[in-house]
Protein backbone atom coordinates (compact mmCIF):
# COMPACT_ATOMS: atom_id res chain seq x y z
CA UNK A 1 0.00 0.00 0.00
CA UNK A 2 2.70 2.13 1.04
CA UNK A 3 4.34 1.41 -3.02
CA UNK A 4 0.99 2.44 -4.48
CA UNK A 5 0.40 5.73 -1.87
CA UNK A 6 4.23 7.23 -3.38
CA UNK A 7 3.11 6.72 -7.19
CA UNK A 8 0.18 7.82 -6.23
CA UNK A 9 1.47 10.89 -5.33
CA UNK A 10 4.32 11.40 -7.88
CA UNK A 11 1.47 10.44 -10.43
CA UNK A 12 -0.49 13.40 -9.16
CA UNK A 13 2.58 16.19 -9.86
CA UNK A 14 3.14 14.55 -13.47
CA UNK A 15 -0.63 14.90 -14.17
CA UNK A 16 -2.26 17.66 -12.34
CA UNK A 17 -0.53 20.33 -12.97
CA UNK A 18 0.04 19.69 -17.09
CA UNK A 19 -3.23 19.32 -16.94
CA UNK A 20 -3.76 22.56 -15.83
CA UNK A 21 -1.33 23.90 -17.88
CA UNK A 22 -2.96 22.20 -20.76
CA UNK A 23 -6.60 23.68 -20.47
CA UNK A 24 -5.00 26.54 -21.26
CA UNK A 25 -2.77 25.76 -23.93
CA UNK A 26 -5.39 23.67 -25.73
CA UNK A 27 -6.96 27.19 -26.42
CA UNK A 28 -3.82 28.61 -27.07
CA UNK A 29 -3.45 25.77 -29.89
CA UNK A 30 -6.88 26.31 -31.41
CA UNK A 31 -5.54 30.10 -31.72
CA UNK A 32 -2.50 28.89 -33.42
CA UNK A 33 -4.17 26.83 -36.12
CA UNK A 34 -6.29 29.60 -36.92
CA UNK A 35 -3.96 32.39 -37.30
CA UNK A 36 -1.29 30.04 -39.12
CA UNK A 37 -4.01 28.14 -41.15
CA UNK A 38 -3.95 24.46 -41.96
CA UNK A 39 -1.32 24.96 -44.38
CA UNK A 40 1.04 27.02 -42.37
CA UNK A 41 0.18 24.72 -39.40
CA UNK A 42 0.65 21.74 -41.01
CA UNK A 43 4.63 22.76 -41.97
CA UNK A 44 4.46 23.56 -38.01
CA UNK A 45 3.30 20.21 -37.11
CA UNK A 46 5.72 18.79 -39.90
CA UNK A 47 8.99 20.45 -38.50
CA UNK A 48 7.92 19.42 -34.89
CA UNK A 49 7.62 15.86 -35.83
CA UNK A 50 10.49 15.78 -38.00
CA UNK A 51 13.02 16.61 -35.21
CA UNK A 52 11.28 14.30 -32.63
CA UNK A 53 12.68 11.28 -35.06
CA UNK A 54 15.98 12.29 -34.36
CA UNK A 55 15.23 12.76 -30.37
CA UNK A 56 15.95 8.72 -29.05
CA UNK A 57 19.37 9.34 -30.90
CA UNK A 58 20.76 11.61 -28.00
CA UNK A 59 19.25 9.29 -25.05
CA UNK A 60 20.43 5.89 -27.09
CA UNK A 61 18.79 4.09 -23.83
CA UNK A 62 20.33 5.76 -21.25
CA UNK A 63 17.35 7.19 -19.49
CA UNK A 64 15.76 3.59 -18.61
CA UNK A 65 19.53 2.82 -17.35
CA UNK A 66 20.04 5.83 -15.65
CA UNK A 67 16.97 5.49 -13.55
CA UNK A 68 16.90 2.37 -12.56
CA UNK A 69 20.72 2.37 -11.87
CA UNK A 70 19.91 5.93 -9.69
CA UNK A 71 17.05 3.91 -7.86
CA UNK A 72 18.79 1.30 -7.12
CA UNK A 73 21.93 3.35 -5.63
CA UNK A 74 21.84 7.14 -4.93
CA UNK A 75 24.80 7.99 -2.96
CA UNK A 76 26.89 8.92 -6.70
CA UNK A 77 23.99 10.71 -8.18
CA UNK A 78 26.27 14.03 -8.26
CA UNK A 79 29.17 11.67 -10.50
CA UNK A 80 26.58 9.78 -12.33
CA UNK A 81 24.26 12.48 -13.69
CA UNK A 82 27.45 14.55 -14.73
CA UNK A 83 28.61 12.03 -17.08
CA UNK A 84 24.84 11.04 -18.55
CA UNK A 85 24.28 15.17 -19.13
CA UNK A 86 27.94 15.55 -20.55
CA UNK A 87 27.09 12.03 -22.81
CA UNK A 88 24.03 13.01 -23.92
CA UNK A 89 24.61 16.73 -24.67
CA UNK A 90 27.50 14.78 -26.98
CA UNK A 91 24.98 12.75 -28.18
CA UNK A 92 22.31 15.50 -29.15
CA UNK A 93 24.90 17.52 -31.20
CA UNK A 94 24.97 14.65 -33.44
CA UNK A 95 21.32 14.12 -33.07
CA UNK A 96 20.90 18.03 -34.16
CA UNK A 97 23.43 17.83 -37.16
CA UNK A 98 22.00 14.92 -38.24
CA UNK A 99 18.07 16.52 -38.67
CA UNK A 100 19.52 19.54 -40.23
CA UNK A 101 21.56 17.23 -43.08
CA UNK A 102 18.39 15.30 -43.40
CA UNK A 103 15.98 17.72 -44.10
CA UNK A 104 18.67 19.59 -46.37
CA UNK A 105 18.38 16.86 -48.52
CA UNK A 106 15.19 15.90 -49.02
CA UNK A 107 12.72 17.79 -51.45
CA UNK A 108 11.29 20.39 -49.03
CA UNK A 109 11.05 24.26 -49.66
CA UNK A 110 13.63 26.72 -48.17
CA UNK A 111 11.39 28.04 -45.54
CA UNK A 112 10.60 24.31 -44.00
CA UNK A 113 13.95 23.71 -43.81
CA UNK A 114 14.88 26.76 -42.06
CA UNK A 115 12.16 25.88 -39.38
CA UNK A 116 13.62 22.06 -38.96
CA UNK A 117 17.07 23.82 -38.63
CA UNK A 118 16.09 26.04 -35.70
CA UNK A 119 13.80 23.31 -34.33
CA UNK A 120 16.82 21.00 -33.91
CA UNK A 121 18.24 23.43 -31.18
CA UNK A 122 15.66 21.68 -28.99
CA UNK A 123 17.43 18.57 -29.35
CA UNK A 124 20.35 19.32 -27.56
CA UNK A 125 18.67 21.84 -25.15
CA UNK A 126 16.22 18.87 -24.16
CA UNK A 127 18.97 16.31 -23.54
CA UNK A 128 20.01 18.60 -20.62
CA UNK A 129 16.73 19.05 -19.22
CA UNK A 130 15.45 15.28 -19.57
CA UNK A 131 18.65 14.03 -18.32
CA UNK A 132 17.44 16.46 -14.81
CA UNK A 133 14.05 15.15 -14.34
CA UNK A 134 14.96 11.71 -14.68
CA UNK A 135 17.13 12.41 -11.87
CA UNK A 136 14.04 13.45 -10.01
CA UNK A 137 12.50 10.42 -11.24
CA UNK A 138 14.82 8.20 -9.87
CA UNK A 139 15.26 9.77 -6.38
CA UNK A 140 10.68 9.45 -7.06
CA UNK A 141 10.32 13.15 -5.67
CA UNK A 142 8.32 14.10 -9.27
CA UNK A 143 7.01 17.48 -7.92
CA UNK A 144 10.02 19.29 -9.59
CA UNK A 145 9.16 17.82 -12.39
CA UNK A 146 6.01 19.60 -12.37
CA UNK A 147 7.56 22.67 -11.25
CA UNK A 148 9.92 22.99 -14.07
CA UNK A 149 7.68 21.97 -16.82
CA UNK A 150 4.71 23.65 -15.80
CA UNK A 151 7.06 26.76 -15.08
CA UNK A 152 8.51 26.39 -18.81
CA UNK A 153 5.04 25.24 -20.17
CA UNK A 154 3.64 28.30 -18.79
CA UNK A 155 6.02 31.03 -20.77
CA UNK A 156 5.75 29.00 -23.77
CA UNK A 157 1.98 29.21 -24.10
CA UNK A 158 2.00 32.99 -23.30
CA UNK A 159 4.92 33.84 -25.84
CA UNK A 160 3.42 31.37 -28.71
CA UNK A 161 0.01 34.31 -28.83
CA UNK A 162 2.29 37.10 -28.37
CA UNK A 163 4.60 36.30 -31.43
CA UNK A 164 1.40 35.67 -34.00
CA UNK A 165 -0.18 38.53 -32.33
CA UNK A 166 3.03 41.32 -33.39
CA UNK A 167 2.94 38.69 -36.67
CA UNK A 168 5.98 36.92 -36.83
CA UNK A 169 4.21 33.97 -37.96
CA UNK A 170 5.70 30.25 -37.95
CA UNK A 171 9.23 31.49 -38.02
CA UNK A 172 8.60 33.55 -34.53
CA UNK A 173 6.50 30.52 -33.00
CA UNK A 174 9.54 27.82 -34.02
CA UNK A 175 12.12 30.14 -31.98
CA UNK A 176 9.34 30.79 -29.13
CA UNK A 177 9.91 26.68 -28.76
CA UNK A 178 13.29 26.78 -29.20
CA UNK A 179 13.24 28.89 -26.00
CA UNK A 180 10.79 27.03 -24.32
CA UNK A 181 13.26 24.16 -24.03
CA UNK A 182 16.38 26.32 -23.33
CA UNK A 183 14.18 27.51 -19.87
CA UNK A 184 13.08 24.27 -19.22
CA UNK A 185 17.03 23.15 -19.08
CA UNK A 186 17.94 26.16 -16.98
CA UNK A 187 15.35 25.68 -14.05
CA UNK A 188 15.50 21.37 -14.38
CA UNK A 189 19.25 22.05 -13.80
CA UNK A 190 18.83 24.21 -11.05
CA UNK A 191 16.41 22.51 -9.32
CA UNK A 192 18.78 19.76 -9.65
CA UNK A 193 21.90 20.99 -8.07
CA UNK A 194 19.54 22.70 -5.19
CA UNK A 195 17.70 19.57 -4.34
CA UNK A 196 19.94 16.12 -5.06
CA UNK A 197 23.23 17.13 -6.45
CA UNK A 198 25.66 19.55 -8.29
CA UNK A 199 26.53 17.57 -11.17
CA UNK A 200 30.19 16.68 -11.67
CA UNK A 201 29.98 17.13 -15.63
CA UNK A 202 32.90 14.69 -17.41
CA UNK A 203 33.24 12.50 -20.09
CA UNK A 204 34.22 8.87 -19.13
CA UNK A 205 34.51 7.13 -22.38
CA UNK A 206 34.69 3.55 -20.82
CA UNK A 207 31.55 4.55 -18.42
CA UNK A 208 29.61 5.51 -21.20
CA UNK A 209 30.71 2.72 -23.49
CA UNK A 210 29.31 0.11 -21.12
CA UNK A 211 26.26 2.19 -20.47
CA UNK A 212 25.97 2.12 -24.14
CA UNK A 213 26.17 -1.41 -24.68
CA UNK A 214 23.34 -1.85 -21.56
CA UNK A 215 21.39 0.31 -22.90
CA UNK A 216 20.72 -1.16 -26.29
CA UNK A 217 17.65 -3.02 -24.83
CA UNK A 218 16.07 0.25 -24.12
CA UNK A 219 17.31 2.39 -27.41
CA UNK A 220 16.42 -0.18 -30.18
CA UNK A 221 12.68 -0.40 -29.06
CA UNK A 222 12.12 3.45 -28.22
CA UNK A 223 13.98 4.11 -31.38
CA UNK A 224 12.05 2.22 -33.32
CA UNK A 225 8.47 3.00 -32.22
CA UNK A 226 9.64 6.70 -32.18
CA UNK A 227 10.56 6.91 -35.05
CA UNK A 228 7.66 4.89 -36.15
CA UNK A 229 5.00 7.22 -34.45
CA UNK A 230 6.34 10.58 -36.11
CA UNK A 231 7.05 8.99 -40.10
CA UNK A 232 3.44 9.00 -40.23
CA UNK A 233 3.29 12.85 -40.57
CA UNK A 234 6.54 12.79 -42.73
CA UNK A 235 4.35 10.37 -45.34
CA UNK A 236 1.29 12.48 -44.77
CA UNK A 237 2.97 15.09 -45.86
CA UNK A 238 4.44 13.64 -49.05
CA UNK A 239 1.29 12.03 -50.17
CA UNK A 240 -1.29 14.65 -48.81
CA UNK A 241 0.53 18.52 -48.33
CA UNK A 242 0.84 20.39 -46.11
CA UNK A 243 -2.84 20.98 -45.06
CA UNK A 244 -3.84 17.21 -44.47
CA UNK A 245 -1.10 17.32 -42.15
CA UNK A 246 -2.48 20.34 -40.44
CA UNK A 247 -6.15 18.42 -39.85
CA UNK A 248 -4.24 15.84 -38.32
CA UNK A 249 -2.23 18.00 -35.94
CA UNK A 250 -5.14 19.75 -34.82
CA UNK A 251 -6.74 16.16 -34.01
CA UNK A 252 -3.45 14.70 -32.43
CA UNK A 253 -2.82 17.95 -30.48
CA UNK A 254 -5.94 16.91 -28.26
CA UNK A 255 -4.55 13.39 -27.66
CA UNK A 256 -1.40 14.35 -27.40
CA UNK A 257 -2.18 16.72 -24.02
CA UNK A 258 -4.27 13.56 -22.31
CA UNK A 259 -1.65 11.28 -22.93
CA UNK A 260 0.40 13.33 -19.60
CA UNK A 261 -1.74 11.32 -17.62
CA UNK A 262 -0.90 7.32 -18.51
CA UNK A 263 2.47 9.47 -18.82
CA UNK A 264 2.52 10.41 -15.70
CA UNK A 265 1.43 7.09 -13.70
CA UNK A 266 4.24 5.19 -15.94
CA UNK A 267 6.55 6.97 -14.93
CA UNK A 268 5.64 7.49 -11.18
CA UNK A 269 5.70 3.84 -10.99
CA UNK A 270 8.84 2.95 -13.19
CA UNK A 271 11.29 3.28 -9.80
CA UNK A 272 9.16 1.70 -7.60
CA UNK A 273 8.64 -0.89 -9.54
CA UNK A 274 11.91 -1.46 -10.14
CA UNK A 275 12.38 -1.80 -6.31
CA UNK A 276 9.28 -3.83 -5.44
CA UNK A 277 10.25 -6.41 -7.93
CA UNK A 278 13.91 -6.73 -6.11
CA UNK A 279 11.95 -7.65 -3.59
CA UNK A 280 8.79 -9.56 -4.01
CA UNK A 281 7.63 -10.60 -7.45
CA UNK A 282 4.07 -11.11 -5.82
CA UNK A 283 3.90 -7.58 -4.41
CA UNK A 284 5.37 -6.41 -7.80
CA UNK A 285 2.20 -8.20 -9.52
CA UNK A 286 -0.12 -6.93 -7.09
CA UNK A 287 1.03 -3.54 -7.94
CA UNK A 288 1.26 -3.36 -11.57
CA UNK A 289 -2.58 -4.97 -11.40
CA UNK A 290 -3.67 -2.03 -9.09
CA UNK A 291 -2.27 0.11 -11.50
CA UNK A 292 -3.78 -1.22 -14.56
CA UNK A 293 -7.26 -1.03 -12.92
CA UNK A 294 -6.80 2.32 -12.58
CA UNK A 295 -5.79 2.83 -15.64
CA UNK A 296 -8.84 1.54 -17.70
CA UNK A 297 -11.07 3.37 -14.67
CA UNK A 298 -9.03 6.79 -16.10
CA UNK A 299 -8.69 6.25 -19.66
CA UNK A 300 -12.27 4.15 -20.79
CA UNK A 301 -14.49 7.29 -19.41
CA UNK A 302 -11.81 9.96 -21.81
CA UNK A 303 -12.42 7.85 -24.81
CA UNK A 304 -16.19 7.59 -24.74
CA UNK A 305 -16.54 10.93 -23.58
CA UNK A 306 -14.42 12.45 -26.70
CA UNK A 307 -15.99 10.11 -28.89
CA UNK A 308 -19.29 11.65 -28.32
CA UNK A 309 -18.44 15.59 -28.04
CA UNK A 310 -15.32 15.18 -30.42
CA UNK A 311 -17.63 17.69 -32.98
CA UNK A 312 -18.29 20.05 -30.52
CA UNK A 313 -14.84 19.85 -28.89
CA UNK A 314 -13.52 20.67 -32.39
CA UNK A 315 -15.54 23.36 -33.03
CA UNK A 316 -14.83 25.77 -29.95
CA UNK A 317 -11.08 24.99 -30.27
CA UNK A 318 -10.31 25.40 -33.88
CA UNK A 319 -13.66 26.57 -35.24
CA UNK A 320 -15.53 24.89 -38.11
CA UNK A 321 -13.08 24.96 -40.97
CA UNK A 322 -11.26 22.28 -38.98
CA UNK A 323 -14.16 20.07 -39.14
CA UNK A 324 -11.79 17.17 -41.18
CA UNK A 325 -10.47 16.71 -37.61
CA UNK A 326 -13.77 15.44 -35.75
CA UNK A 327 -13.36 11.96 -37.03
CA UNK A 328 -9.47 11.53 -36.73
CA UNK A 329 -10.52 12.95 -33.17
CA UNK A 330 -12.85 9.66 -32.48
CA UNK A 331 -10.13 7.57 -33.62
CA UNK A 332 -7.28 8.88 -32.09
CA UNK A 333 -9.10 8.72 -28.88
CA UNK A 334 -9.08 5.01 -29.00
CA UNK A 335 -5.43 4.88 -29.41
CA UNK A 336 -4.89 6.52 -26.72
CA UNK A 337 -7.13 4.66 -24.19
CA UNK A 338 -5.10 1.80 -25.47
CA UNK A 339 -2.30 3.28 -25.14
CA UNK A 340 -3.22 3.68 -20.70
CA UNK A 341 -2.35 0.14 -20.95
CA UNK A 342 0.48 -0.35 -23.00
CA UNK A 343 2.85 2.10 -21.59
CA UNK A 344 2.36 0.90 -18.12
CA UNK A 345 3.05 -2.71 -19.52
CA UNK A 346 5.99 -1.26 -21.52
CA UNK A 347 7.55 0.56 -18.52
CA UNK A 348 6.71 -2.72 -16.08
CA UNK A 349 8.20 -5.35 -18.56
CA UNK A 350 11.94 -2.37 -18.74
CA UNK A 351 10.87 -2.38 -14.75
CA UNK A 352 11.69 -6.41 -14.46
CA UNK A 353 14.48 -6.46 -16.78
CA UNK A 354 12.43 -7.75 -19.74
CA UNK A 355 13.90 -5.35 -22.08
CA UNK A 356 14.22 -7.55 -24.78
CA UNK A 357 10.52 -8.90 -24.97
CA UNK A 358 9.55 -5.31 -24.75
CA UNK A 359 11.90 -4.77 -27.31
CA UNK A 360 9.93 -7.37 -29.65
CA UNK A 361 6.49 -5.61 -29.11
CA UNK A 362 8.30 -2.38 -31.39
CA UNK A 363 10.32 -4.78 -33.80
CA UNK A 364 6.17 -6.47 -34.58
CA UNK A 365 3.49 -3.54 -34.14
CA UNK A 366 5.84 -0.44 -35.63
CA UNK A 367 6.94 -2.17 -39.50
CA UNK A 368 3.15 -2.66 -39.43
CA UNK A 369 2.16 0.58 -38.33
CA UNK A 370 4.34 2.36 -41.10
CA UNK A 371 3.16 -0.50 -43.71
CA UNK A 372 -0.26 0.63 -42.42
CA UNK A 373 0.46 4.19 -43.23
CA UNK A 374 2.00 3.48 -46.68
CA UNK A 375 -0.82 1.78 -47.71
CA UNK A 376 -3.81 3.65 -46.13
CA UNK A 377 -2.86 7.31 -46.58
CA UNK A 378 -3.08 7.01 -50.22
CA UNK A 379 -6.81 6.26 -49.98
CA UNK A 380 -7.96 7.77 -46.66
CA UNK A 381 -5.34 10.90 -46.51
CA UNK A 382 -5.19 11.64 -42.09
CA UNK A 383 -7.90 9.08 -41.21
CA UNK A 384 -5.24 6.32 -42.67
CA UNK A 385 -2.42 7.21 -39.69
CA UNK A 386 -5.88 6.54 -37.41
CA UNK A 387 -6.82 3.37 -38.33
CA UNK A 388 -2.95 2.24 -38.96
CA UNK A 389 -2.49 3.63 -35.14
CA UNK A 390 -5.17 2.16 -33.59
CA UNK A 391 -4.34 -1.73 -35.38
CA UNK A 392 -0.69 -1.48 -34.27
CA UNK A 393 -1.98 -0.41 -30.94
CA UNK A 394 -4.39 -3.59 -30.76
CA UNK A 395 -0.99 -6.01 -31.49
CA UNK A 396 0.55 -3.92 -29.20
CA UNK A 397 -1.65 -4.64 -26.30
CA UNK A 398 -1.78 -8.33 -27.44
CA UNK A 399 1.84 -9.21 -27.35
CA UNK A 400 2.52 -6.99 -23.95
CA UNK A 401 -0.37 -8.82 -22.22
CA UNK A 402 1.20 -12.30 -23.15
CA UNK A 403 4.52 -11.23 -21.68
CA UNK A 404 2.75 -10.00 -18.26
CA UNK A 405 0.97 -13.04 -18.35
CA UNK A 406 3.72 -14.98 -18.24
CA UNK A 407 6.72 -13.07 -16.55
CA UNK A 408 4.19 -11.53 -13.66
CA UNK A 409 1.03 -11.50 -13.12
CA UNK A 410 -1.64 -14.17 -15.05
CA UNK A 411 -4.55 -11.82 -14.45
CA UNK A 412 -4.02 -7.75 -15.10
CA UNK A 413 -7.69 -7.20 -13.93
CA UNK A 414 -10.48 -8.77 -11.62
CA UNK A 415 -13.57 -9.72 -14.13
CA UNK A 416 -15.33 -7.93 -11.13
CA UNK A 417 -13.75 -4.58 -11.79
CA UNK A 418 -13.81 -4.73 -15.18
CA UNK A 419 -17.26 -5.08 -15.40
CA UNK A 420 -18.25 -2.77 -12.55
CA UNK A 421 -16.14 -0.21 -14.65
CA UNK A 422 -17.96 -0.99 -17.92
CA UNK A 423 -21.15 -0.72 -16.10
CA UNK A 424 -20.27 3.09 -14.87
CA UNK A 425 -18.77 3.74 -18.44
CA UNK A 426 -22.42 2.61 -20.18
CA UNK A 427 -24.44 4.67 -17.45
CA UNK A 428 -21.95 7.67 -18.10
CA UNK A 429 -22.07 7.44 -22.28
CA UNK A 430 -25.63 7.62 -22.03
CA UNK A 431 -25.90 10.43 -20.16
CA UNK A 432 -23.53 12.47 -22.02
CA UNK A 433 -24.73 11.27 -25.37
CA UNK A 434 -28.41 12.72 -24.05
CA UNK A 435 -26.66 15.66 -23.21
CA UNK A 436 -24.53 16.39 -26.51
CA UNK A 437 -26.99 19.04 -27.78
CA UNK A 438 -26.37 21.38 -25.06
CA UNK A 439 -23.06 23.38 -24.36
CA UNK A 440 -20.15 21.68 -23.14
CA UNK A 441 -19.56 23.56 -19.56
CA UNK A 442 -23.02 21.23 -19.20
CA UNK A 443 -22.39 18.25 -20.86
CA UNK A 444 -18.73 17.45 -19.27
CA UNK A 445 -19.14 18.37 -16.24
CA UNK A 446 -22.63 16.30 -15.73
CA UNK A 447 -20.37 13.40 -17.02
CA UNK A 448 -17.27 13.57 -15.30
CA UNK A 449 -19.29 14.25 -11.72
CA UNK A 450 -21.72 11.36 -12.61
CA UNK A 451 -18.89 8.72 -13.69
CA UNK A 452 -17.50 9.40 -10.40
CA UNK A 453 -20.63 9.00 -8.13
CA UNK A 454 -21.16 5.63 -10.21
CA UNK A 455 -17.19 4.81 -9.57
CA UNK A 456 -17.72 4.92 -5.53
CA UNK A 457 -21.66 3.91 -5.61
CA UNK A 458 -20.23 0.28 -7.51
CA UNK A 459 -17.77 0.26 -5.09
CA UNK A 460 -14.70 0.02 -8.16
CA UNK A 461 -12.41 2.23 -5.88
CA UNK A 462 -11.65 1.20 -2.13
CA UNK A 463 -13.08 4.12 0.07
CA UNK A 464 -9.48 4.56 1.16
CA UNK A 465 -8.25 5.23 -1.96
CA UNK A 466 -10.76 7.48 -2.74
CA UNK A 467 -9.53 9.44 0.35
CA UNK A 468 -5.84 9.86 -0.10
CA UNK A 469 -6.54 10.53 -3.99
CA UNK A 470 -8.78 13.39 -2.89
CA UNK A 471 -6.00 15.00 -0.57
CA UNK A 472 -3.33 14.46 -2.79
CA UNK A 473 -5.47 16.59 -5.56
CA UNK A 474 -6.33 19.28 -3.10
CA UNK A 475 -2.58 19.63 -2.22
CA UNK A 476 -1.66 19.47 -5.94
CA UNK A 477 -3.97 22.64 -6.55
CA UNK A 478 -3.08 24.35 -3.36
CA UNK A 479 -6.28 24.06 -1.16
CA UNK A 480 -4.77 21.83 1.42
CA UNK A 481 -1.75 21.14 3.77
CA UNK A 482 0.71 18.59 3.30
CA UNK A 483 -0.01 18.28 7.21
CA UNK A 484 -3.19 16.23 6.44
CA UNK A 485 -1.54 13.46 4.48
Amino acid sequence: MEASKKIVKNSLWLIVQPIVLNVISIAVVGYIARKLGQADYGKFIFSIAFIYMFMPLANMGLRGVMIRDLAKDRSQADVLVGKMITARVLLALVAAGLAILSITVMAYPAETKLIVSLASLMIILQAVSTTCLDAFQAFENMRYVAYSQFVAGLVLTILSVLVLLVGFGILGLVLVYVFGSLLAAFISYALLCRHIAVPKLAFDNFYIKGKLIESMAFFFPSFIALVGRKIDIVILSVMAGDAAVGIYGAANSIVERLAYIPDGISTAMYPSMVLLYQDSHQKAGDLFGQFFAYMIIMGLPIAIGITILAKPIIHLIYGTTYSGAVLLLQLLIWWLFITFLTMLQGWTLNAIHKEKESAHVAYVSTPLYVLLNLILIPKFNEVGIAISAIVSALISLGMFSFYIKRFLVRDSISGSILGRVITANLVMGAVVFALSDTPLYVSVPTGFFGYIALVIALKVLRPEELTYIKKLISQKLGIASTEDL
